[in-house]
């Protein structure tokens, strides 16, 4: 069985870093050149709506040298806990998914790509280095926001 959480190897990390993504505008940049000194999180996620940097991977090279080759619409599975991100009925996040996508941006029709990839959550550096990786099984499994900042070393102030 494969191992979901199973860190990159070195081997991996080089290839990945030589890797092209494209920012918003289009524009190529090396992997490896989004990783700077410090601790980079990276999620791969399939959204448009963000206010942070944004690349894209269409030829998906560095999705499948990451690990990243399940390919599957199922659900969480029965008898397994939701995520806590996970508010909104069904009804409303396709509401919500037609909203921030055609609706709002019809010049992106078609463009979603496979809609079947799943993606994970990576925390990298300092540089071409992997400390934390955790690869989707379905598409309600991205690791919980607390967890994955916990895993950075960063330190949510507790709620009293």
């Amino acid at each position: 069985m494969k191992d979901f959480k199973e860190i990159p190897d070195s081997n991996a990390m080089e290839k990945a870093a030589q890797l092209e993504v494209l920012d918003a505008r289009g524009e190529k940049h090396k992997f490896g050149s989004l990783l700077g000194d410090g601790k980079t999180i990276v999620v791969f996620i399939k959204s448009t709506n963000f206010t942070w940097p944004i690349y894209t991977d269409p030829t998906r090279k560095l999705y499948h040298t990451l690990g990243m080759d399940v390919e599957n619409l199922e659900k969480t599975p029965p008898g397994q806990e939701k995520k806590s991100y996970l508010t909104l009925s069904a009804a409303k996040n396709l509401a919500m998914s037609l909203w921030r996508g055609p609706i709002k941006h019809p010049s992106l029709v078609g463009k979603n790509g496979n809609i079947s990839q799943l993606g994970g959550e990576f925390i990298f550096g300092p540089g071409n280095t992997c400390s934390f990786a955790s690869r989707m099984v379905h598409t309600e499994d991205h690791t919980e926001v607390a967890d994955l900042l916990k895993e950075a070393g960063i330190e949510l102030p507790s709620s009293q």
